[in-house]
């Protein structure tokens, strides 16, 4: 995915989901969801290519990432959030910022540093993006498109 091979990236995650048939928790080795992650990954695939479908993908990754929390929450959130809103797809909102500080809370009772790591981070982009918190002195942060994840 990160390589380029957008394409060839989109039919792995459309397998890995295929195969879990609906099973949230089937092969649940290092993420409590590799389904949530699938389905967060074939909408950004999606959203790459200018495929329809994306933004119901990010919400059905995210929405199952809520369900099962762990590493797999704080990647959903990262990832589906980060992405999506470094990239110009979608601005950031007040439920990009509620779901990525409900990710953060859920890591820092985890005691998963990596879980931790990235929703620190997921969460400080939301806060800089929606509230112009800037704790770091790093300047304003730029005006993206009027879109979002949410259907509000």
């Amino acid at each position: 995915f990160e390589a380029g091979e957008i394409t060839a990236a989109l039919d792995l995650f459309q397998r890995a989901i295929d195969v879990a048939d609906g099973n949230p928790t089937l092969g649940d080795f290092f993420f409590e969801s590799p389904l949530a992650c699938a389905i967060n990954l074939r909408g950004l695939a999606r959203c790459s290519l200018g495929l329809s479908g994306w933004r119901d993908d990010l919400r059905a990754g995210l929405a199952m990432a809520r369900e099962v929390r762990g590493m797999t929450q704080a990647a959903v959130a990262t990832y589906g959030y980060g992405a999506a809103i470094l990239n110009g797809a979608v601005s950031p909102d007040a439920t990009s910022l509620e779901d990525t500080a409900d990710a953060l809370r859920t890591a820092e009772r985890s005691g998963d540093d990596v879980a931790l790591a990235w929703t620190r981070i997921s969460h400080g982009l939301m806060r800089l993006r929606v509230l112009g918190d800037d704790p770091a002195g790093m300047g304003p942060a730029r005006e993206g498109p009027s879109t979002s994840i949410s259907a509000r």
